[in-house]
């Protein structure tokens, strides 16, 4: 990526993007690895830790369905697969949840205690 096009992408990302080559190749990146800038990010660090709804994603995000009450959807990573329902409705939170969801696992944390905690959220 160069030019315009690598300054849009430092722009849009959640990170603080210090072109410290040093310091963020000792990162573990959690990435979201729908977003077009994904490889980008991810050529940066020394590990990624990805979510999603995309297959290649590490955590993956299914069957959200949102009401006035809440927001409903499926986790699922390797071989774990869990339901999970906040008490807050919209998409873009199931998305927080999933990113929220695949830190914890990182650092190892079930997805199943997880999703548990993220229902009294």
């Amino acid at each position: 990526m160069r030019g315009p096009q690598r300054g849009r992408a430092a722009a849009r990302s959640p990170l603080v993007f210090c072109n410290n080559r040093a310091l963020t190749e000792r990162l573990t990146l959690l990435l979201n690895r729908d977003e077009p800038d994904f490889a980008y990010f991810a050529a940066a660090a020394r590990r990624v830790v990805s979510y999603g709804e995309g297959a290649g994603a590490d955590v993956r995000l299914e069957g959200v369905t949102s009401d006035p009450g809440g927001v409903a959807f499926m986790a699922t990573s390797g071989n774990e697969r869990v339901a999970a329902r906040l008490p807050v409705p919209g998409r873009f939170n199931a998305w927080n949840a999933l990113a929220a969801l695949a830190a914890a696992r990182e650092v190892g944390l079930p997805l199943a205690v997880g999703a548990a905690r993220l229902a009294t959220f």
